[in-house]
């Protein structure tokens, strides 16, 4: 973009400073502010939206009963980043990416990530239940959280949809 001067070029720069800030200096120890997380995922999202245009349906639904968690940092990343991947560059649907994520009072985050899916990219793909991003997730979900977290993926059809259930603990 900024080679050919587009006008969007300084919010995205703006944006990827936002998240390259985020990485480099907030996400150093094992656990962050899930306020920090949500930020992050809202300017990935942002950053995203700016590239894709409008010829993508992105719906962002957080919510939070304002109860301070702790979260393992950049959990949600590979969700994000398998969802523009694979769910952005549809040509022959009306592509779309729906985001849910809430924590009740009880510390229970569910967080949904569902897009529309090239049925012929999912015939391509090594492992139909993810790769090596996905198995990584898989991992740290069983260090970090044993006993407390779920991870469901469903690929039924032209739909992905990732799952994600964890017990967190207060501050």
């Amino acid at each position: 973009y900024s080679l050919f001067k587009s006008e969007r070029t300084p919010e995205m720069i703006l944006k990827l400073s936002d998240l390259m800030n985020y990485i480099i200096y907030e996400c150093q120890s094992d656990l962050v502010d899930l306020r920090k997380e949500i930020d992050f995922i809202h300017n990935y999202i942002a950053l995203e939206k700016l590239r894709v245009e409008d010829s993508l349906e992105i719906v962002l639904d957080i919510q939070s009963d304002g109860i301070d968690y702790k979260i393992s940092p950049l959990l949600f990343v590979p969700f994000l980043e398998n969802a523009f991947k694979h769910g952005a560059n549809i040509s022959e649907k009306k592509p779309y990416i729906h985001i849910k994520m809430s924590v009740d009072k009880q510390g229970m985050l569910l967080f949904e990530c569902t897009n529309l899916l090239d049925e012929i990219v999912l015939d391509d793909l090594p492992e139909k239940q993810g790769g090596i991003g996905l198995g990584n997730v898989k991992k740290r979900l069983d260090l970090i959280y044993p006993q407390r977290a779920e991870l469901i993926i469903d690929d039924k059809s032209d739909k992905y949809m990732v799952r994600l259930k964890i017990q967190l603990e207060e501050e």
